[in-house]
């Protein structure tokens, strides 16, 4: 399933009032818990921008950090690899494999450089 960008940004229902019910409170976490489902399945399409695809992701994922759910930093790298498509399959299983510990900010740049996807990253820094 495919999910667009623009069903994670539904109007903000506010919790934090004192005078919010319950039906309010549960309404609020069920809202945020389709905005996380809705993250997770957001794919990106082949032939499309890595690099606007994973700052939209980047960009959700900082919005759920405002709203006071940070996601945990390795949710949130899992998050982008698990929706890049194929092609990227080969990064995706040297991240994996050889231990990358990136931050998402490398892993953008890492993922811009097509023609370099496999090297380790001490190679890649002697490279740019």
């Amino acid at each position: 399933m495919k999910e667009s960008f623009s069903s994670l940004h539904d109007p903000l229902l506010d919790p934090s009032t004192a005078n919010a019910t319950p039906e309010q409170l549960a309404a609020y976490k069920l809202w945020l818990l389709n905005r996380r489902k809705s993250l997770n399945a957001c794919k990106m399409e082949e032939g499309q921008s890595v690099s606007s695809h994973v700052v939209k992701m980047k960009s959700f994922i900082d919005w759920l950090e405002c709203l006071g759910h940070p996601m945990p930093y390795v949710l949130a790298v899992n998050t982008i690899l698990g929706s890049i498509p194929k092609s990227f399959n080969t990064f995706v299983m040297n991240y994996n494999m050889q231990g990358w510990d990136m931050t998402l900010k490398e892993l953008h740049s890492m993922l811009k450089l097509p023609g370099r996807m496999c090297l380790p990253r001490v190679l890649l820094k002697v490279c740019i």
